[in-house]
């Protein structure tokens, strides 16, 4: 279990006290088959939290409370990926140039403006998801996201010369994290979509594959962050497809 509780406290605060984890590169990516798993508790947490605010707030407020508490959870950590990656990718005119600015620290006006932009669609389609199923699609969001870093962990090549937390979840992340972290979720999606399930499944494996297929063609491979990127890629594009099914 001391996978489980690795997973849990890089992808959220949360620690647990007097428990000695492995902080090595190698037992952190070897936690990535219990990333789908922390990402169904993140989703209970956010679930309760939109439960408990749309009590005394409109459903625009509640949203803005869920996102921002989601946010918080996970210390914006793929967040910062994903504006690192905009920044990189449509700011850099060589591989170099791209790899370059991903590393830079700073954020740029693209990192800005994707941020943005995707934070406003979260919030406006968990605004607009239908009562009956937002439970569901809130518990299942942070899964979804995670579980396609763990596929493109294992389906890539790291792009940098130089190590990096990516390097340790490509050259790691084998079939076995693979498996179980999508069974996970496989199994969480038909308990709760039933056969819907499966489609979501199945759309979140091919978005998966073709963002693999784009960021091999612009950077040579995959870093940190473009697997992070992917992350909030997928859950957004979750919400979307939620909000198309059941309107």
């Amino acid at each position: 279990m001391k996978s489980f509780f690795i997973a849990l406290r890089f992808l959220t605060r949360i620690n647990i006290p007097y428990l000695k984890l492995s902080g090595d590169s190698f037992s952190l990516a070897k936690s990535a088959k219990y990333f789908t798993l922390v990402g169904i508790l993140i989703g209970i947490v956010i679930s309760a939290v939109y439960y408990a605010s749309h009590l005394y707030f409109s459903r625009i407020i509640t949203s803005l409370i869920t996102v921002t508490v989601l946010i918080y959870i996970c210390r914006a950590l793929h967040l910062d990926g994903f504006a690192d990656t905009i920044d990189g990718l449509y700011g850099g005119n060589t591989v170099e140039d791209k790899l370059e600015i991903m590393r830079d620290s700073r954020i740029g006006t693209m990192g800005v403006v994707g941020i943005v932009l995707l934070l406003l669609g979260k919030v406006l389609f968990i605004a607009n998801i239908s009562g009956k199923i937002i439970y569901p699609a809130l518990m299942l969001m942070p899964a979804v996201g995670r579980g396609s870093i763990v596929f493109a962990s294992c389906f890539s090549d790291y792009a940098r010369d130089s190590f990096g937390i990516g390097k340790a979840f490509i050259e790691c992340v084998e079939l076995k994290e693979l498996l179980i972290a999508q069974a996970i979720l496989l199994a969480a999606m038909l308990c709760i979509f039933k056969y819907q399930g499966i489609v979501f499944f199945i759309l979140v494996l091919v978005i998966s594959f073709v963002y693999i297929k784009y960021i091999n063609k612009e950077i040579n491979g995959q870093t940190g962050d473009t697997l992070g990127a992917l992350c909030e890629i997928n859950e957004m594009l979750f919400l979307i497809g939620v909000y198309l099914m059941y309107r």
